[in-house]
C-alpha cells in the first residue's frame, strides 16, 4: 500500500503451503531419475530437493530437516522443509540438491505425495 492506494509489487502462482515456524523455510521434492523408479519393497528415495524461499542462491546442504512423513493405506505423504539461513537474501533461484530420504515402511503399492503443498502434489512413485 502506498500513500495512494494498494498497488501490485509481485505477481506469481499462489500456492497454499505448509504454515511453517518462523527461520524455517518449505521445500519441494521430486524422485531423481538418475535413480530409476523405487520398487515396492524400497525404504530409500533418492530425491531432489528445491528450497522454496530466498537463499541467495546457496546449496540447502548442512540445512536440510528430517522429512515430515504419513504413511497410509494408499498413499505416503512426505513434506520437506530447510532450516533459513540467517540474514537478508537476493531471490536468484536455488539449487536442486540431491538427497535421500529414509522410510520406516516399504512403499509397496503406494502412490507418492509432496505434503509442503496444499493440495499435496503426486511424485512419481512405484507404478
Amino acid at each position: 500500500r502506498d500513500g495512494q492506494g494498494w498497488v501490485r509489487d509481485a505477481h506469481g502462482r499462489c500456492e497454499a503451503q505448509l504454515a511453517l515456524p518462523s527461520g524455517i523455510n518449505p521445500a519441494h521434492w521430486w524422485l531423481d531419475a538418475t535413480h530409476g523408479m523405487p520398487a515396492p519393497g524400497d525404504t530409500q528415495l533418492s530425491i531432489i530437493l528445491l528450497e522454496q524461499a530466498c537463499a541467495s542462491g546457496l546449496s540447502p546442504e548442512g540445512r536440510i530437516l528430517p522429512p515430515t512423513i504419513a504413511y497410509g493405506d494408499e498413499v505416503i505423504l512426505i513434506a520437506m522443509a530447510v532450516r533459513a539461513e540467517p540474514g537478508a537474501f537476493d531471490c536468484p533461484g536455488n539449487p536442486a540438491f540431491a538427497t535421500t530420504i529414509t522410510l520406516d515402511e516399504p512403499i509397496g503399492e503406494r502412490q507418492l505425495y509432496d505434503a509442503g503443498v496444499f493440495p499435496p502434489e503426486e511424485v512419481f512413485g512405484p507404478h
